[in-house]
């Protein structure tokens, strides 16, 4: 009995000793980084080292932002580039560019024999894609209205204006895409010239050059659609005119009829065109001995008793021109002068040297009698 009892006071010191000592046993601080090992009986350190072929992989690795054990993160949006740096940035030809690779090798390509060149520059246009990701291909459909299609297109709205002093335009419409071609010749029935337009397309316009002015052309229509359909319109004929032959230009003055000497003239010319055109204006005044300028149009100048001046005229849409003038007659009374006037009209980059007249107006300027009578003075 007397043993149990000192085997267990044995026993209780035993533990109290032991809990004494891992009391006070100190603990460090476990940092933010590091391995802890607590009451280990023998601790081993080893180096790390990288291996020469992952520091020869790694060297060419670029520079880039890594975030490790970052309390927070921040993702701040970039603003969308500006249009004219996009546009500059456009213009960089297209390259070939390697991020993060292992191992880069470069070749130098030979040049592509001439034969072999010629070759491809007969090759057709076309879109290649290499070393996409994911491709997709889809199947066009032949359209429905094309299969067996044996109808040609219609021709309508046929029409021949003048562009130029040699060149004229034919115009027409079809009801389907097609080709356009124009036969043409000076004679009924002979077309001995031809112009013509690959590109299909519903509304049509061929230019015809080299054309003669107060001659008449015969012409015929062509088109044929994407299967091929081909429709010839009959002969149509049309008379080129230059643009000064399309000119209208009146010429009025007010008032009319006799005039006397400190009389106002008002000089008013209207010009009118089937067709748009940038023109020069001249009208001399003749007899200038006699006209003085009062008043003057807008970009219309005077020089040596002359008008000039530019003006645009747009088709269908007239344009006036007004200016007036003072009658001044010679001193000799009872003298009637006529006072005559039209104006020259010619298209821009010419010369009045080439233009088109309007009609004259005349006017009789007259100086009258002047009757003086004697003055009596009386004392």
């Amino acid at each position: 009995m007397m043993n149990a009892r000192r085997i267990a006071s044995l026993l209780a010191v035993l533990l109290l000793a032991f809990a004494f000592i891992t009391i006070a046993v100190p603990v460090a601080s476990k940092p933010s980084d590091a391995i802890i090992v607590n009451n280990a009986d023998v601790i081993r350190q080893e180096s790390v080292a990288s291996s020469q072929g992952l520091l020869d992989s790694t060297a060419n690795v670029g520079a880039r932002i890594i975030a490790q054990y970052a309390n927070t993160l921040r993702t701040i949006n970039l603003a969308a580039v500006p249009s004219a740096f996009q546009a500059l940035l456009g213009q960089v030809p297209d390259r070939v560019v390697f991020e993060y690779a292992n191992t880069n090798r470069q070749f130098n390509l030979a040049a592509v024999h001439s034969a072999f060149q010629a070759l491809l520059g007969q090759v057709s246009d076309r879109i290649v894609f290499e070393y996409a990701n994911t491709n997709r291909s889809l199947s066009l459909a032949y359209p429905a209205v094309l299969i067996n299609d044996t109808t040609p297109p219609q021709i309508s709205q046929i029409a021949a204006r003048t562009l130029s002093d040699d060149t004229a335009a034919i115009t027409w419409t079809t009801d389907e895409f097609a080709d356009g071609q124009v036969a043409f010749g000076v004679q009924s029935g002979q077309y001995t010239q031809t112009a013509s337009d690959p590109l299909y397309a519903k509304q049509h316009i061929i230019t015809l050059t080299a054309m003669m002015p107060g001659t008449t052309y015969y012409y015929q229509i062509r088109s044929a659609d994407q299967s091929g359909n081909a429709y010839t319109s009959s002969e149509n004929s049309f008379k080129f005119q230059t643009i000064l032959d399309l000119l209208e230009i009146t010429k009025s003055v007010s008032p009319t009829g006799q005039v006397r000497y400190s009389d106002q003239l008002t000089y008013t010319i209207v010009i009118s065109s089937a067709q748009s055109a940038s023109l020069g204006l001249y009208d001399p005044l003749t007899d200038t001995t006699f006209l003085r300028f009062v008043q003057r149009p807008t970009g219309v100048i005077s020089t040596n008793h002359a008008v000039t001046g530019t003006l645009t005229v747009v088709a269908t849409q007239p344009v006036t021109v007004t200016f007036v003038v003072r009658v001044d007659v010679p001193t000799i009374a009872g003298l009637t002068v006529d006072v005559t006037n039209e104006v020259c009209v010619y298209v821009l980059p010419g010369s009045a040297g080439t233009c088109k007249l309007s009609n004259r107006v005349t006017n009789q300027a007259l100086r009258p009698w002047q009757v003086y009578l004697p003055l009596v003075l009386r004392k």
